[in-house]
């Protein structure tokens, strides 16, 4: 068995951070209480499944020069940004809101775009690759499953656009999972997404300067973070491989897989498997990923949390008791349980990243199968905080 071999990508796609910047600030807007702290100053906190504004400190006191490469940053960003979404650029600003399936534990929609630049090596964001992220991202949110693409025989975009005739488009618009407003928003830029494009890239352009310009506050941590990698031999991307199942893919061939760091999403760990128009498997780490490593929270049943949530769902339910009997592809599954792709896409995603479920490939076909990981993990931590528990007799004899 051929182990795939990680490699540190060391050069900083400033306008994938530039993106990230964006979102920073979007995401700052959108909770509760933004007026009551400036946004150089802010941290949205995500803990415990409530999103609320707090003091940068609250958060990285350990870390003065992330903060301080933050607050630099922000300062000279802010009046750009504020600048580009005051009173106009609703449509650009909408498409940071629309989430997968509603979800926002993960990035939005045109964060899918950012977050794939780094996917072709091109001089820079074009608006013929700008245009291509966006198609497939967009026909990817309305429910177009590109696993299934490639049992098809469809891997290449001028192939998906072919496919996606006018009469696919309609039927996908029709059973979009998304509000008629969200749904008119992406359907929109897809339609004029030249005139997003050139609206977007001066203020990209700005931002990516701005961020090249104060990288080099970071250097030491940059560098402890690509150090700390090589000297634990990859085992975070192992360990998160393993953890979302995608072990025995990785294992099972023979790739170079880039290490990213990501500036301005600390703490993330992301790993991008899609196989489609020479998607590259990447794994992608926020430049503070391992500041939960003591891990304060053991054996309380917050640390659980997700997994608790993941696995309440009667929908996810069947897919594990299928599962149990068999190991499926996605288009049998989905009969099975009369869902559209989108919606079984949505479901295995979360049972994926516990650990419940891994993924194979076989020919054209990806099966599906039921994984130990993340019942054992559940299984363990419910028994630990089961043995901390004192349980008195309140007065019975």
């Amino acid at each position: 068995m051929t182990k795939a071999i990680f490699k540190i990508k060391k050069n900083i796609d400033f306008e994938n951070e530039a993106g990230l910047l964006i979102f920073n600030y979007t995401d700052y807007l959108a909770h509760s209480n933004p007026q009551n702290i400036d946004w150089k100053d802010s941290y949205v906190n995500y803990k415990n499944s409530a999103k609320e504004v707090v003091q940068m400190e609250d958060i990285y006191h350990s870390y003065p020069a992330y903060m301080n490469f933050l607050r630099e940053v922000r300062s000279e960003a802010y009046f750009l940004i504020e600048e580009f979404f005051d009173e106009k650029n609703e449509d650009i600003l909408n498409l940071f809101y629309i989430y997968e399936e509603g979800d926002e534990n993960y990035f939005p929609f045109m964060l899918s775009i950012f977050q794939n630049l780094d996917r072709k090596n091109n001089n820079g964001l074009t608006y013929d690759f700008f245009k291509e992220l966006y198609d497939i991202f967009f026909y990817q949110y309305l429910g177009l499953d590109y696993l299934s693409l490639g049992e098809i025989g469809i891997r290449t975009y001028e192939e998906l656009k072919e496919y996606m005739d006018s009469s696919k488009m309609i039927d996908y618009i029709s059973n979009s999972p998304f509000t008629d407003k969200e749904t008119m928003t992406l359907l929109r830029a897809y339609q004029n997404t030249d005139d997003m494009y050139q609206r977007l890239m001066p203020l990209l352009n700005k931002l990516s300067k701005i961020i090249e310009d104060k990288v080099h506050l970071l250097d030491d941590l940059i560098c402890e973070s690509y150090d700390k990698l090589v000297d634990t031999n990859y085992k975070i991307a192992y360990d998160f491989a393993k953890q979302v199942g995608l072990d025995e893919m990785i294992n099972t061939a023979d790739l170079e897989i880039p290490i990213s760091i990501l500036l301005f999403a600390p703490h993330t760990q992301m790993f991008r498997y899609v196989d489609f128009n020479g998607y590259t498997k990447a794994v992608k780490l926020g430049v503070l990923v391992d500041k939960y490593e003591n891990n304060e929270e053991s054996h309380k049943l917050l640390s659980i949390s997700q997994y608790l949530t993941v696995i309440s769902d009667q929908t996810r339910i069947q897919i594990l008791d299928y599962l149990k009997e068999s190991d499926y592809y996605a288009k049998e599954l989905s009969d099975k349980l009369y869902i559209t792709p989108a919606t079984l896409s949505y479901h295995l995603n979360k049972l994926l990243i516990c650990g419940f479920v891994g993924i194979r490939k076989e020919g054209r076909k990806y099966y599906y199968y039921l994984r130990k990981n993340g019942f054992e993990y559940l299984i363990d931590n419910l028994t630990k905080f089961s043995e901390d528990i004192k349980e008195n007799d309140h007065g019975e004899k």
